[in-house]
């Protein structure tokens, strides 16, 4: 159904398909607390239904965060109705428990998985340049501004790669274009996920200042494929990174100034790569299998 913010899709068809069509599946699993499809489904009764919240607690704009007001009430119908909540780290889980009482019984976190082989595999792309990089969708509560602006403070020996799409990209560029840095930064777009793994290879450091994650899966991706990171120092990011080192990652306020940000790039930039030892970054092989005993145990199929 066409609405007039690409934020807020709603397709009545799934929820009418869910009403009619539940009882055939064994498990169903809805994701994402902030959109409409996971509420579909515990109107629609589904059960056992596994839910994956994707929490951040709040909206990213003052129309978003006032639509949270009213909705609570709504969104505490999928975490009552749910057999088992899947947080994508402890900081989410205390979040959530934070927000909804009495769900805490039923929380299992469960690290989202990375292609470890696929990363460190990967070949970088040849770049005569230090290689800046900033992954995600491109909103406001990102700040990928802060990024751009920090490139202004680097020598030109620093370059910056955006990737990812969002309301948030035209600024962006007019930013990049207004500092006279558009030789600089290049903005890439979606791009494929072994374009995606080549860079995490090619970057010399890996930048998310964002003010709110619930895990920080691309943090986990940059480390694994042995690039440094400077990010925000929000519980999320504190999680991922437990155990990296300050030699693989720094840690700085989420209301630093570009030029904080410059330099904790320059720094982290002179260290050589290496691999990173963080137990909280898993494999892909390690979430399916916790994820699976979550399935099983919510249709009593535990072997």
């Amino acid at each position: 159904m066409p609405v007039p913010s690409q934020n807020y899709p709603f397709a009545p068809g799934l929820w009418a398909f869910l009403a009619r069509n539940k009882a055939q599946y064994d498990v169903i699993h809805a994701h994402h607390y902030h959109s409409l499809p996971s509420l579909g489904a515990a109107l629609a009764g589904c059960r056992p239904l596994v839910f994956t919240p994707h929490y951040h607690g709040t909206g990213h704009s003052p129309w978003r965060r006032m639509l949270h007001v009213p909705y609570r009430r709504l969104g505490r119908k999928i975490f009552t109705h749910a057999s088992r909540v899947i947080c994508n780290s402890e900081a989410e889980a205390a979040l959530v428990h934070k927000h909804f009482r009495g769900v805490a019984s039923h929380i299992t976190v469960i690290y989202p998985g990375v292609d470890m082989a696929a990363l460190r595999s990967a070949e970088p792309f040849p770049q005569d340049h230090t290689i800046v990089l900033s992954a995600g969708r491109l909103e406001a509560y990102k700040n990928v501004n802060l990024v751009v602006d920090a490139l202004a403070h680097l020598d030109r020996n620093f370059s910056l790669r955006v990737i990812g799409d969002g309301p948030a990209r035209p600024a962006l560029e007019e930013r990049a274009n207004q500092l006279g840095l558009g030789d600089r930064v290049e903005f890439l777009g979606r791009v494929d996920a072994d374009v995606l793994r080549r860079w995490f290879r090619t970057a010399s450091v890996y930048v998310s200042m964002s003010e709110r994650e619930a895990y920080g899966l691309s943090v986990a991706e940059a480390l694994a494929a042995e690039s440094k990171a400077v990010l925000t120092d929000i519980p999320a990011h504190r999680e991922v990174t437990d155990g990296a080192g300050p030699s693989a990652v720094s840690l700085l306020p989420v209301n630093s100034t570009s030029v904080q940000l410059a330099h904790a790039v320059r720094a982290l930039a002179s260290l050589p790569r290496a691999p990173v030892d963080a137990p909280n970054i898993v494999s892909w092989e390690t979430a399916a299998a916790q994820t699976l005993r979550v399935y099983q145990a919510v249709t009593g199929r535990l072997e």
